[in-house]
């Protein structure tokens, strides 16, 4: 059975740059590698869907052009596919934060990934444990209802799946029933395994989408396979 629609992990972003949300160079080799991989195993498509973000739009550009399609591919921005707002989840956390440029000093700038990480798990525990809803425009809840909102508003087509361009917050949350993840840590620890330009495949299936496959990561090797 043909794949409906293909959740797309954007390429790699820039971490610790002045502004994140922007491919690396490598990010941009790993989309182009993508559509590579998707103009040899796909037909044709159906659809294009992004999300806003500016990594995932870049992404879905380089991949679609390695594909051989112009510019011109009709495409839906769709918000349900942007990450969770890490920035935010963050600031909520160490609340001296709110200030950007204390926020710069502590965090983007010259943090090490390794402390930032440490950083970033705490902070997103605490976002997931249900016990501090009210702080965050975003609760957990509402994080998994969009994505679950999105995902139904998908229309399989004919001529071949609906690209999906996204992130892995949101490709694990989609997921995370046929995964049996239930609780926030599990579909987390999907999530920050979900490799950059990485294929994941619904299918058709009775009531709904079927998970074909998860973090499909094979075209990719050497310096194109990264996680974040």
């Amino acid at each position: 059975m043909e794949p409906s629609v293909l959740l797309l992990r954007h390429g790699q972003a820039s971490f610790g740059a002045a502004d994140y949300d922007v491919l690396s160079g490598t990010g941009l080799r790993q989309a182009a590698r993508l559509g590579e991989e998707l103009r040899a195993r796909v037909p044709g498509i159906s659809a294009v869907v992004s999300g806003t973000m500016r990594r995932q739009r870049e992404t879905a550009d380089a991949c679609l052009h390695a594909m051989g399609l112009g510019p011109d591919v009709p495409r839906v921005f769709d918000p349900a596919w942007n990450e969770f707002d890490h920035v935010e989840v963050l600031r909520v956390y160490e609340p001296r934060w709110a200030d950007q440029a204390a926020f710069d000093a502590s965090v983007d700038v010259g943090t090490s990934v390794e402390a930032f990480d440490r950083l970033f798990l705490a902070a997103v525990a605490r976002w997931t444990s249900g016990e501090n809803d009210g702080e965050y425009l975003e609760p957990w809840p509402a994080f998994l209802g969009r994505v679950d909102a999105g995902l139904k508003r998908i229309s399989p087509g004919a001529s071949g799946p609906v690209l999906v361009f996204t992130s892995g917050g949101p490709i694990a949350a989609a997921c995370r029933k046929p995964l049996g993840a239930k609780q926030p840590s599990e579909v987390l620890s999907h999530a920050f395994r979900v490799a950059n330009a990485s294929i994941t495949a619904f299918e058709n299936g009775e009531g709904g989408f079927a998970l074909a496959s998860f973090n499909d990561h094979a075209h990719l090797s050497g310096a194109l396979l990264t996680f974040r």
